[in-house]
C-alpha cells in the first residue's frame, strides 16, 4: 500500500543518507585574479549507487532504472519484475510533486511481510501468542542493507500472501540472515551508522530517523515470537518498492512502485499509476512529519 511506505520513507531515507552540508553565512572568499580553486567548489552530492552486492541488488537495479527512466521521459528499460499489465504511452504516473532535477538516487526501499504462522490467534492469547507474521522495511545504498522497521502482526486468516515474484527471490536469503539475526539477538549490522548519514546530507531527516530506528525492545519481542517458528517464511507479503532521490533543488522525493496480488498465489507491480512521486521533504504546507 503506498500509504504504508509513505509513513516509512523519511525514515527510509536514513537508511541511505547521511549528514547535513555546512552552509554558513557571511561573504565568500574569492581572490580578485580568479575563480576559487576547485576545492573550493561544492562538490556532486554523493549517491547512493552503485548498490551494495547482496541477493536484492539486481531487482533493486532493475527497478531503479525503470523509475528514473519513467520519471525523465527516457526509453524504458527491459524489466524483469512481472507487471500486471503491459506498459502503455503514455505512461502513467501519479505525480504528488512537481518533476525532480538533476536526481541523485539515495537507495532503494523494500516494505515485506514474512507469515510464520498461519490461522488466527485465541481469544485470551496476548504478545508473542497472538503475532504470526513480521513486517519490515529495509534498504539498500552502497553501504548495504539497513532495517529500517521491524514490526509483529496478528495472525490472521483474510490476508494469507503468496510465494515470492522470481526477481524477489533473493528476498529468502536476505530474510534468513535477518531472521538469524534476530533469533541471536543482535541486530547491529543493519544499523544505520555515519556513511548513512553522511549520504543523507540532511540533519532534521537524520534526527527524525534516529528517534524511529528499530528498538532492542523490539528485536527483544521478536526474537521471543520466532523462537519456536520456522526458520523459513510459510508465505509472503509484498507491498511497495521505493526509490529514494535528491534533487538539484535540495529535496528529498519517494518514486514508488506498488505490488498487488497477480491472481496465481504470487504478486506483480501495478502498472496504473506504474509510480507515485511524492515530496518527502522539505515538508509542504500543512503536511505532517509521517510518524
Amino acid at each position: 500500500m503506498r500509504a504504508a511506505l509513505t509513513a516509512l520513507t523519511i525514515t527510509a531515507l536514513a537508511s541511505c543518507g547521511g549528514a547535513a552540508r555546512d552552509h554558513t553565512d557571511g561573504p565568500d572568499e574569492i581572490a580578485d585574479d580568479g575563480p576559487p580553486p576547485l576545492a573550493e567548489a561544492e562538490a556532486p552530492r554523493a549517491s547512493g549507487r552503485p548498490y551494495a552486492d547482496t541477493p536484492l541488488t539486481p531487482i533493486a537495479d532493475d527497478l531503479t532504472a525503470l523509475a528514473l527512466a519513467a520519471i525523465s521521459g527516457a526509453p524504458l528499460p527491459v524489466t524483469r519484475a512481472p507487471l500486471d499489465a503491459p506498459l502503455e504511452s503514455p505512461l502513467e504516473i501519479d505525480w504528488q510533486s512537481t518533476a525532480p532535477r538533476d536526481p541523485v538516487v539515495l537507495g532503494i526501499a523494500f516494505e515485506i511481510e514474512l507469515i510464520l504462522k498461519r490461522g488466527a490467534p485465541d481469544d485470551d492469547a496476548v504478545g508473542p501468542d497472538r503475532w504470526g507474521s513480521i513486517r519490515l522495511t529495509l534498504a539498500l545504498s552502497r553501504h548495504g542493507l539497513r532495517l529500517v522497521s521491524l514490526r509483529p502482526r496478528t495472525m490472521s486468516h483474510a490476508l494469507p500472501g503468496g510465494s515470492l515474484p522470481p526477481p524477489m527471490r533473493g528476498a529468502t536469503a536476505v530474510a534468513a540472515e535477518l531472521l538469524g539475526a534476530i533469533r541471536a539477538g543482535d541486530v547491529t549490522g543493519y544499523a544505520m551508522g555515519e556513511d548513512e548519514r553522511r549520504l543523507l546530507d540532511n540533519d532534521e531527516v537524520w534526527l527524525q530517523a534516529q528517534q524511529d530506528r528499530v528498538s532492542p525492545e523490539m528485536v527483544r519481542q521478536v526474537q521471543q515470537m520466532i523462537a519456536t517458528l520456522p526458520d523459513e517464511p510459510l508465505a509472503w507479503r509484498l507491498d511497495d518498492i521505493a526509490v529514494l532521490i535528491a534533487d538539484a533543488d535540495d529535496r528529498l522525493l519517494s518514486l514508488a512502485f506498488e505490488w498487488d496480488a497477480d491472481g496465481q498465489g504470487s504478486f506483480a507491480l501495478r502498472t496504473s499509476p506504474l509510480i507515485e512521486v511524492r515530496q518527502l521533504w522539505p515538508l509542504r504546507v500543512n503536511q505532517p512529519l509521517p510518524l
